[in-house]
């Protein structure tokens, strides 16, 4: 019928017609779309409407999505990391290393425009926030496990000390350093700056 030849014709049209672009980027419709208003935001506000204005707009617009859309993206991982904490501080850089690229991606598959790099350096400081919240968490979860470690290898070594097994300072002293080498072993996947303080 009519509107199966309308809309074959459309797609013909839209099939050999040549992409719409501005400084190099096609445009899409969400863009052309953003462009017109800009164009008409200017007209309605008594100011000499600009494309060049209005193209920046659109470029701050996707650049703000991006940011948006990596920070989601990264902080949808971060919650589930937390089921995974305590972890040793190396694995816990390698993962934030990982992430980040992970957001860098994102955020370049969706900001064009000149100000894309201003738009990064701010993403690089969002995620330097939670990458430095999400270290302080894995320390303070490593504290929890280091200290109950440390206090159930003591616990011998206090019953041995109170019914009189142990009774000199050497003796207590190998003791004590037979722990710190079973603590050492023991915590290599936790926050080795909160064991240190815990030890």
């Amino acid at each position: 019928g009519f509107g199966a030849e309308v809309r074959g014709i459309s797609a013909r049209l839209l099939a050999t017609a040549p992409a719409k672009m501005v400084e190099g980027t096609v445009l899409s419709g969400r863009m052309a779309s953003l462009v017109c208003a800009a164009l008409l935001n200017a007209c309605n506000n008594a100011t000499p409407p600009s494309p060049k204005t209005a193209w920046r707009l659109v470029c701050s617009d996707l650049c703000r999505t991006a940011v948006q859309r990596a920070l989601g993206d990264y902080a949808l991982r971060v919650t589930r990391i937390y089921n995974h904490l305590p972890t040793s501080d190396h694995d816990l850089h390698r993962w934030h290393a990982k992430q980040r690229a992970n957001a860098h991606s994102t955020f370049k598959g969706v900001a064009i425009g000149e100000e894309a790099g201003e738009y990064l350096e701010r993403l690089d400081g969002e995620l330097l926030g939670l990458q430095e919240k999400l270290c302080l968490d894995n320390e303070r979860a490593s504290r929890v496990v280091a200290r109950e470690l440390l206090e159930s290898l003591y616990h011998p070594v206090h019953q041995g000390i109170t019914s009189g097994h142990i009774v000199s300072l050497p003796e207590y002293q190998r003791h004590r350093d037979k722990i710190r080498c079973e603590y050492d072993r023991m915590t290599v996947g936790l926050s080795a700056y909160t064991c240190r303080l815990v030890q």
